[in-house]
């Protein structure tokens, strides 16, 4: 059977499996719902968040992709960047609290409006 959901436009995420805190990563997905972009979210067993992160912007039709690695890291990127150059990257165990600002940006990059200023 064919994974027709892999065919529709959306921000990709992939998610280190070890990864068992979610309820924060609600904020990341409600921000990027707020926008009306669709994203998906894939385990994957790769650790790192900025592999993560590169491989999702190469399989997103919209060309943004996320990762969160067991590193304690999310990245966000573009399928036109190389890898190593991220959009975002931030330390989960510091600035988690960001989490919404991010999903928020992370669709707005797709519809080509201004970023959210976050806010401390």
């Amino acid at each position: 059977m064919i994974n027709h959901y892999l065919d529709k436009p959306a921000i990709v995420i992939y998610k280190n499996k070890d990864i068992k805190n979610v309820v924060d990563f609600d904020e990341l997905l409600w921000g990027i719902e707020e926008e009306n972009i669709p994203c998906r979210v894939d385990i994957k067993d790769e650790k790192s968040a900025e592999k993560l992160a590169y491989k999702a912007a190469q399989d997103s039709k919209l060309g943004i992709g996320i990762g969160i690695g067991n590193d304690n890291r999310l990245v966000i990127t573009h399928s036109k960047l190389n890898f190593g150059e991220t959009l975002f990257d931030v330390d989960l165990e510091r600035d988690v609290y960001i989490l919404r600002n991010l999903g928020s940006n992370a669709a707005r990059i797709v519809k080509g409006v201004p970023l959210k200023k976050y806010k401390d």
